[in-house]
């Protein structure tokens, strides 16, 4: 499809930006200096005017990032149709799970921390004999093959919604713990600002330490997959921060706090 000029929006600067594993306090700096700019977040990246005020402060954050060891762009882009249109950006539709059984879904290479999510709620909640492949483009059509966290996906980013957000939403699957782990992976996958920053960066580190771990996209994403049952099925405190009550050690005897005479 052709895109008229009439119907295209202003240029505009795009920054995008990837911080090594760890730097969470770098990663937490750079978003708020690009809030406190006025930019706005369009997916992985950062649009500002393209005025010289906003090329010099992109261009100094580019420095500071490039300090911490990661990698930054700055592009003058515009967009195709006025407004940021974006497809399936309303209501999510409530889906029937028996629909959804016997099927195989596909997804991108290498699996980061919202597909290994979005795997263990489709095993877990939609279909426990769901089938995965990876590729780098969503089959065509609506056969049997189900594209989740990818390009032309059905299951995917809505507004500030993560893939697994919206997995969860499209097939009621509701709870605390979800809602969550939803949470959590929406502000590791997204580079938020947590509800809990010790969890994600804890969580943060697994996922990158199951990336080193397992060159197989099979087998990591099942590590995945298992990583997050053990964070569903934890008690509560122990979740993702290790916490909760200290286990004693085998033979040792609980103390018992005796009354004063």
């Amino acid at each position: 499809m052709t895109t008229s000029p009439a119907s295209a929006g202003p240029t505009r600067l795009l920054l995008v930006y990837e911080l090594p594993p760890g730097k969470s306090t770098g990663r937490v700096t750079a978003w708020r200096r690009l809030r406190r700019l006025g930019a706005e977040s369009v997916g992985a990246a950062w649009a500002l005017p393209p005025d010289t005020e906003s090329r010099e402060a992109l261009e100094w954050l580019r420095g500071e990032i490039a300090a911490q060891g990661g990698r930054c762009a700055i592009f003058e882009a515009r967009e195709l149709v006025r407004g940021g249109a974006v497809a399936g950006a309303g209501p999510i539709a409530r889906l029937d799970r028996s629909d959804y059984r016997g099927r195989t879904w596909v997804t991108r290479p290498r699996p980061g921390v919202d597909r290994m999510a979005s795997a263990w709620l489709i095993r877990r909640f939609v279909d426990p004999e769901a089938r995965f492949e990876f590729a780098e483009t969503a089959p065509a059509g609506r056969g049997r093959r189900i594209a989740f966290d990818m390009y032309g996906a059905a299951f995917g980013h809505r507004g500030r919604l993560c893939s697994f957000e919206v997995l969860a939403a499209s097939f009621a699957v509701r709870g605390a713990r979800v809602r969550e782990l939803g949470r959590l992976v929406r502000a590791v996958d997204l580079h938020e600002e947590a509800p809990d920053p010790e969890a994600a960066r804890m969580l943060e580190h697994l996922v990158a330490g199951l990336r080193a771990a397992h060159a197989d996209d099979g087998e990591l994403l099942a590590a995945g997959s298992t990583l997050f049952e053990a964070l569903y099925s934890a008690p509560r405190r122990s979740a993702v921060r290790g916490g909760g009550p200290a286990a004693r050690r085998p033979g040792e005897a609980r103390r018992e706090r005796r009354p004063k005479p």
